[in-house]
């Protein structure tokens, strides 16, 4: 993949001396020479070459703080506190121990769950970062080593309001016990606008039985709700009547939309009656580079084929500015569908396998021009 992208003639501008590592490719004739070396951090904070390799940054740069920028009698918040740099608190599996310990907990908390059932009758509301995690690490890919099992009584386990973030580690989760609601998730938004950009990270999970009634999803968003970053990693999602991500919300197509960055890597989705995702970013206004989206290393059977999946697709993209698809195996799912609205899309769908499951469908809804997206290396088996 190119690390840059061109949309332009660049005649005008020369490059000289530099050195391209990991055989990168430029897309740029001349300028770059192709090199194989480690990166090492330094003390001030900054990754350099190892050996002798006159490349980068000075390593005695000098970095600023924040305290070393703007006037003095200004003071100068942190943006945000980062997941796990806060306390670690233990937690039993008590009645009330988990809501209580959200409850109390400081951003950049870890709660520390021990092995055991946890029946949780109240939602949580996180209005910090925190982060949710089995105390016993998974080893071997399988959730249920961490011996932490979760069910909850309510529409929703976990809500995230203005100001919180949420991850999640080695968690067992079921939503057999939820009522006989439509609309139930395990993590859902504010319903009002948030100010606060949130992050949800998932790695190492189990989610199941989250079909207590239709239209249950993993996570539901609010419109005025905005994601920095969701991601998705190594985790099991099976028994969904809804979608895994309603990313959905904003409908009035001025450009806005519900995450910037979405990543799902190395999980399996399975009887999925909405789809993996519908990420939707409406409107003709070119002001954004996102949202941008990566589905990699993962498997899809059964998804998407629901009666009230109106999309009719397993991954459902529209309006979405940076796509990738790359080395996930679909079965017996419905297609990946691509709308491509506004400006210069880059979508690539690469090294997949199809099986039973109709071909991608990408479409340019305004330009009246070819589809733009880069299909290669796709096996489509048993259609």
């Amino acid at each position: 993949m190119n690390i840059f992208t061109i949309r332009d003639d660049i005649s005008g501008i020369r490059f000289e001396g530099n050195l391209l590592r990991n055989e990168r490719a430029t897309g740029v004739a001349g300028g770059f020479t192709a090199a194989s070396f480690d990166l090492v951090r330094q003390a001030n904070g900054l990754l350099q070459p190892v050996g002798d390799i006159e490349a980068g940054v000075s390593k005695n740069l000098a970095v600023l703080t924040r305290d070393d920028t703007g006037v003095s009698w200004y003071a100068k918040q942190p943006l945000g506190v980062a997941f796990d740099s806060g306390r670690v608190i233990d937690v039993a599996p008590r009645a009330d121990a988990l809501a209580n310990a959200v409850k109390a907990a400081h951003a950049g908390d870890i709660l520390a769950l021990a092995p055991g059932d946890y029946d949780v009758s109240h939602l949580l509301t996180v209005s910090v970062p925190i982060t949710v995690r089995a105390k016993k690490p998974v080893s071997n890919g399988d959730p249920a080593e961490s011996g932490v099992f979760i069910r909850y009584s309510r529409s929703a386990l976990f809500e995230i309001a203005n100001g919180g973030s949420l991850k999640l580690a080695g968690l067992n989760v079921s939503g057999a016990d939820t009522p006989d609601n439509v609309g139930n998730a395990v993590v859902r938004t504010s319903k009002y606008a948030m100010l606060v950009n949130y992050d949800l990270l998932v790695e190492q999970c189990s989610f199941t039985a989250l079909d207590k009634n239709h239209s249950f999803n993993f996570l539901s968003v609010s419109k005025g709700t905005f994601a920095n970053r969701i991601e998705l990693k190594d985790s099991r999602f099976d028994t969904v009547t809804g979608a895994v991500l309603a990313l959905d919300r904003e409908t009035d197509d001025y450009g806005i939309y519900n995450a910037e960055y979405l990543v799902i890597s190395g999980s399996s989705f399975r009887n999925i009656q909405g789809p993996l995702v519908n990420f939707y970013r409406g409107g003709t206004d070119e002001s954004t580079f996102g949202p941008h989206f990566r589905l990699a290393g993962s498997s899809l059977e059964n998804v998407g084929l629901g009666r009230r999946n109106k999309g009719g697709a397993s991954v459902l993209l529209h309006g979405v500015q940076d796509s990738r698809i790359e080395g996930t195996v679909f079965e017996g799912s419905a297609p990946v569908i691509v709308n491509h609205t506004v400006g210069e899309p880059q979508t690539r769908i690469v090294n997949n396998i199809f099986r039973h499951t109709g071909v991608p469908v990408v479409t340019e809804l305004n330009s009246g021009t070819a589809p733009t997206a880069q299909l290669a290396g796709n096996r489509v088996e048993g259609n």
